[in-house]
Formats: structure tokens, C-alpha cells, sequence
């Protein structure tokens, strides 16, 4: 006696797809690759919630503007104002230090490429760190070279040979 063996359940390759539950077919963009994400996709999915996201931002903020009360409206414009001077005081302050960092420097002798390097925000602090960096590299050098005294147009410089017939400094045979 032999038993019938029991039907296997028939595998479908590809289950069905129902477009009122795939939320692919509801932004109308392709299904999921298998074996990993359409990220592709997924980028166009999240970029085009965010953009409506936005208008609906902008929608919110102008509601939420016009049942402000005036006293809340001039209370965010005295919130930006108290920002705004903040934040010129703090450019003012660093201007004048940075000022004050120039006649430091002047007065130490200290050239502008070294005048970067001086730290502080007093006077008092500007000149130790003046003091201290002439201390640690010497006091800069006023020139690398002297100049030639009496210097004229013309004139050349001391040692050089003085021409003083200049017919004859033409005629001169040339070493070339």
C-alpha cells in the first residue's frame, strides 16, 4: 500500500505586489532591487518629503507670524537688535586690540610680520609678550644692507670706478 504523497505548496517567484499597500508605487518609483536598497531612490524619496516639508514650514511660520500680538513682534525685533549690537561690541573690541597691538609693536620696534605673534587683549599684556619675543629672537634688523651715503642720480656707489671722460668710456674695447 502506498500513500499519497503530500502536495508541496507552489512557490511563487514573485510574490504579488498590491499598489495600495507598496509604498514604492505610491511616489511612483521603482521596487527595491533584491539583495540590497535603491538608495538612489531612496535619496529622490527623502528629497522631494523634505521640499514639501519646507512649504509647509513656510506656511507654519507665516501662521505662527500673524497671530503674534504686538508686543511678541517687538520683542523678537529687540531680541535681534541686542544681537546685533553683541555682535558689532565684539568686532569693536577686536579692532581696537588689534590697534593697540600695531602701536605695540611700533613702540617695542618690532617689525609687522612679529607684531602677528604678540598676545593679549591690555596694553600691559601686549607689551610683555612685546618684551618677551624680542627677548627670545633679538630685536629686528633695520635694513640688511647699508645704504650708500650721498646717493645722486647718477652716482655710483663707493668703491666703484668713477668715470669721469665719458667719450672715452665708449671708446673703451669691449670683452664680450
Amino acid at each position: 500500500m502506498s500513500t499519497p504523497a503530500p502536495e508541496a505548496p507552489a512557490l511563487d517567484p514573485a510574490p504579488a505586489v498590491d499598489p495600495a499597500t507598496d509604498p514604492a508605487a505610491e511616489t511612483g518609483q521603482q521596487p527595491e532591487p533584491e539583495g540590497g536598497t535603491d538608495w538612489k531612490a531612496q535619496a529622490r524619496k527623502w528629497e522631494a518629503r523634505a521640499k514639501e516639508h519646507a512649504a509647509a514650514a513656510k506656511q507654519l511660520k507665516a501662521l505662527e507670524d500673524a497671530q503674534k500680538t504686538d508686543q511678541q513682534r517687538l520683542a523678537d525685533q529687540l531680541k535681534a537688535a541686542q544681537d546685533a549690537a553683541a555682535e558689532a561690541e565684539s568686532a569693536r573690541i577686536a579692532a581696537e586690540v588689534e590697534l593697540l597691538r600695531g602701536k605695540v609693536a611700533a613702540s617695542k620696534g618690532l617689525t609687522p610680520q612679529q607684531a602677528t605673534f604678540l598676545q593679549g587683549a591690555s596694553e600691559d599684556d601686549l607689551k610683555r609678550s612685546a618684551d618677551a619675543l624680542k627677548e627670545a629672537f633679538g630685536a629686528p634688523s633695520t635694513s640688511a644692507k647699508k645704504p650708500v651715503a650721498n646717493l645722486q642720480p647718477g652716482a655710483l656707489a663707493p668703491g666703484a670706478d668713477q668715470v669721469t671722460d665719458m667719450n672715452a668710456w665708449m671708446r673703451r674695447p669691449r670683452i664680450d
